[in-house]
């Protein structure tokens, strides 16, 4: 009888130890992420210069590469040519124009009418092997604003003769002021572009990868570097039934495996629908399918050795 008693007192003893159990929920984790930023080339060229490697922090407007565009450059020169035979034909009509300054005008108005022509061959040629899928459109498009600039120039070579063999009148010193201006912001513009040849880092980050060697042709948009922004932020899927009032702002204990330790998360994110593609259905009756919600979070203090891909077990949950 005693011996009866005992097991039914061990088998009472195993349920309340199985139902406790039972009763612990599972674990919530997550994952640490960030994000990824991609440095891109604007132009073509070929990598003449790498300045950073792989894991290495860099600041914004930090220089990542140099590349070597030799259209650019001579976009840069044919710009500043222009430029300044407009200021010496604005020169020439204000002061007036002596006789071998008009055989200078007539040379001038030569080589424009010849270079004019030359160029637009030139893009006739490049349009036609663009169409055919020869070429690269930042290649039609270089080809295209010489033969531009060749008309401008042409045109005001034009007029500046007339003007020396007529003398200039008021309108047209106006009018040659006015192309000036016009050839400065060529400059700039043709500059711009020259400036695009430097790669340089877009924000803080550190060096993901670099997908370039030196060498290597690289076209307009090609991601030639990776940066990771160094805020990473822990991500995790929260069910309809656990939010328990969970909102922007709060924070939440979690605990770091890999770096044994327990830092506090705040909440800056919950998604704005539930994540269908993770519904769980009950398969009961009176019940309802149950949804998740994608919840990110951050360190409340900064800790420089999270990395992304650890995980994070969520205690509050």
């Amino acid at each position: 009888m005693k011996k009866h008693i005992a097991w039914i007192l061990l088998g009472s003893l195993l349920l309340l130890l199985t139902a406790g159990c039972s009763s612990q929920k599972p674990a919530k984790w997550g994952f640490v992420e960030t994000e990824e930023i991609d440095i891109a080339a604007k132009i073509p060229g070929r990598i003449i210069d790498i300045k950073v490697k792989e894991g290495d922090h860099v600041t914004k407007g930090q220089v990542l590469a140099i590349l070597q565009s030799d259209e650019i450059h001579a976009k840069v020169e044919q710009a500043k040519a222009g430029l300044e035979a407009t200021n010496a034909q604005l020169q020439m009509a204000v002061n007036g124009a002596r006789d071998e300054e008009k055989r200078m005008a007539q040379r001038q108005f030569n080589i424009a009418q010849n270079n004019r022509e030359i160029l637009q061959r030139t893009y006739e040629r490049m349009l036609k092997v663009f169409q055919e899928g020869g070429i690269s459109l930042q290649e039609k498009e270089t080809a295209e604003f010489r033969w531009k600039i060749a008309q401008e120039q042409y045109e005001q070579a034009k007029a500046f003769l007339d003007m020396v063999n007529k003398g200039a009148r008021k309108e047209q010193i106006a009018a040659l002021k006015a192309a000036v201006r016009a050839a400065e912001e060529r400059v700039k513009e043709a500059e711009s572009y020259a400036n695009e040849t430097e790669m340089r880092a877009s924000q803080d980050a550190d060096v993901k990868a670099i997908n370039v060697q030196i060498g290597e042709i690289v076209t307009a948009g090609f991601a030639a570097i990776t940066l990771l922004d160094p805020n990473p932020y822990v991500v995790f899927n929260l069910k309809e039934s656990e939010f328990k009032g969970l909102k922007i702002g709060d924070t939440l204990k979690s605990e770091v495996p890999a770096l044994e330790s327990s830092p506090e998360l705040k909440v800056y994110y919950i998604s704005v629908m539930a994540d269908f593609a993770k519904q769980e259905s009950t398969q009961e009756k009176n019940s309802w399918d149950v949804k998740t919600f994608e919840v990110r979070s951050r360190p409340a203090t900064v800790i420089p050795s999270l990395r992304p891909g650890m995980s994070v077990r969520i205690q509050d949950r």
